[in-house]
């Protein structure tokens, strides 16, 4: 058997756990993440803000 030829799978699933593949469509919904998660560690750690430095 080739192993280039083998399936595999686009997507893992577990109960509280997506990991796919980046999909057309996902931008958006990403950027709003990035974006919460960069205030929140804004918030916790100013250090890491490249602007205060």
């Amino acid at each position: 058997m080739n192993p280039i030829l083998l399936e595999v799978p686009t997507a893992l699933n577990t109960e509280r756990l997506l990991l796919r593949m980046p999909l057309a469509g996902d931008e958006k919904v990403v950027n709003e993440q990035l974006q919460e998660v960069n205030c929140d560690v804004l918030n916790c750690f100013p250090i890491s803000n490249p602007f205060l430095l």
